[in-house]
């Protein structure tokens, strides 16, 4: 789990589908630690195989989700677009890109790359009210 004073968001769905993964022994394709220090493990459908969308699990929060891509090519960079992230506090999964969508300035979410580091959230809070 998380080494993190923030809170972290676990989604039932999500907790069971790293659960089923795991217990179906399914074929790893790679794992990468992305640009905020989070490790992320590619898997193939344990049931459908290579038919089916890539999963992504986040090992350190105990996560999968599905993604809409039936390959890692594009998921799979430090700082691509396409890199998986998940936001902690809001217990979603959500791709490079997207993060700037979310939180534009970037002002509250650390974006030193540390590809060994101990940063295992990403802490994005959904709008400051002023």
């Amino acid at each position: 789990m998380s080494t993190s004073k923030h809170p972290s968001i676990r989604s039932k769905k999500s907790v069971q589908d790293y659960a089923m993964l795991i217990d179906q022994k399914a074929t790893q394709y790679d794992i990468l630690i992305n640009w905020y220090g989070q490790k992320v493990i590619f898997y193939e459908d344990p049931i459908y195989g290579d038919e089916y969308p890539v999963w992504v699990a986040f090992p350190d929060f105990e996560v999968a989700f599905i993604t809409s891509n039936f390959d890692i090519d594009d998921m799979n960079e430090v700082k691509g677009d396409y890199t998986p992230v998940y936001i902690s506090q809001t217990g979603e999964c959500a791709l490079f890109y997207q993060i700037e969508d979310i939180l534009p300035d970037m002002k509250c979410v650390s974006k030193v790359y540390q590809p060994r580091g101990v940063i295992r959230f990403v802490y994005t809070p959904i709008e400051s009210k002023k």
